[in-house]
């Protein structure tokens, strides 16, 4: 994760904030938005999960990526398809 964090940052000149779990990752987001949850349970969250509920909470004008080793070309569209700005 380091890597591509690294890698992201001095390419594309943008900051990569990375979570360890997809919970996580929302709940940071959430918190960045000034939404803040009373309680929110999911023990197998995954990205589909957190982008649903960033699309709900999240100002527009942040995009979110998905960066994942599942990256058959399914993936990518189900992954677009989704909302995801890129994959």
């Amino acid at each position: 994760m380091r890597l591509v964090q690294k890698t992201i940052s001095s390419r594309l000149s943008l900051e990569m904030l990375s979570a360890s779990s997809a919970e996580l990752g929302w709940k940071w987001c959430a918190h960045t938005a000034g939404y803040h949850p009373a309680r929110h349970q999911s023990a197998r969250m995954n990205g589909f999960d957190a982008l649903r509920i960033l699309q709900v909470i999240w100002p527009p004008r942040y995009s979110v990526v998905a960066i994942s080793a599942n990256a058959m070309e399914r993936d990518i569209k189900k992954g677009l398809d989704a909302g995801f700005v890129d994959y």
